[in-house]
């Protein structure tokens, strides 16, 4: 199973009957554990200059652009509040809870140049790192 922390959050201000509010919101959660990237390997055709021959010619070129792969934990946000001020102590007046679903997705991608034919190229995008992101 996977752990889930918060990773960026956000102030949403809220008005109510002593002000505004801030009431901290979870942007987006960063997990580990199960979610991890596996090798996918794909077949391209590239040109290659064989300078020996002095011409040059086609061969296949294997790439493992990787996938991102594994179940991503439920995450529950139920820490939504809006907090009114009570002499020294906090009041929750305002209580909402929900259910997030994460996706294994990627997290870092680099690019692989391949040549296609003696003057143009292409770039293929391999999964370096993979994370659970918020859908």
């Amino acid at each position: 199973n996977g752990t889930c922390q918060v990773a960026d959050r956000k102030c949403h201000v809220v008005k109510g009957p002593n002000g505004k509010e801030c009431v901290d919101v979870v942007k987006t959660c960063t997990c580990s554990g199960s979610c991890r990237l596996t090798p996918y390997k794909k077949a391209y055709r590239e040109f290659v200059y064989d300078s020996d021959a002095g011409r040059g010619r086609y061969q296949t070129r294997i790439v493992d652009v990787g996938k991102c792969s594994g179940p991503c934990p439920k995450l529950s946000r139920s820490d939504y509040c809006t907090k009114i001020r009570k002499q020294l102590h906090f009041l929750c007046k305002l209580s909402m809870s929900s259910a997030v679903q994460l996706k294994c997705v990627p997290a870092s991608v680099r690019p692989v140049a391949i040549r296609t034919s003696p003057t143009q190229s292409i770039s293929v995008m391999a999964v370096q790192s993979c994370s659970c992101k918020e859908l």
